[in-house]
């Protein structure tokens, strides 16, 4: 995983690099870091995947982006002869669950702008 990061230094922004290192640090490792390259197996994948999405601790998107590191590094740890096959191959891409858009009706907008009119953002609010 670290060489994975480090290899992306030259093809990501910063932040996207930052953003990485964090699901990583914070999700990927902590599941499956004490488990060698070679003893990765699809399950430990799909585990870590349904751990994300019942805890609540990461949205779609990122449990997607998730997918995408593991993918793109086992892929890659493949391709340099570091293992047989991908065990992240075997695992679908968790899907992205569009939730709807919430909205205030005019009668609530009238009300909050009402209530923010001596607040020195109203006019942005107003604008908005």
């Amino acid at each position: 995983m670290e060489d994975h990061l480090n290899d992306k230094k030259t093809s990501v922004k910063e932040s996207t690099l930052k953003m990485y290192k964090a699901l990583v640090n914070n999700h990927i490792l902590l599941t499956l870091g004490d488990l060698e390259l070679g003893e990765i197996k699809p399950r430990h994948i799909q585990n870590l995947y349904n751990e994300l999405f019942e805890s609540g601790k990461l949205s779609y998107v990122n449990i997607q982006k998730v997918h995408s590191i593991i993918n793109e590094s086992l892929n890659k740890a493949a391709g340099h002869d570091m293992i047989i096959k991908s065990p992240a191959l075997a695992v679908k891409r968790p899907k992205a669950e569009k939730k709807e858009m919430l909205y205030w009706s005019e009668e609530e907008s009238h009300k909050f702008l009402q209530s923010a009119a001596n607040d020195r953002y109203y006019y942005p609010f107003y604008l908005h």
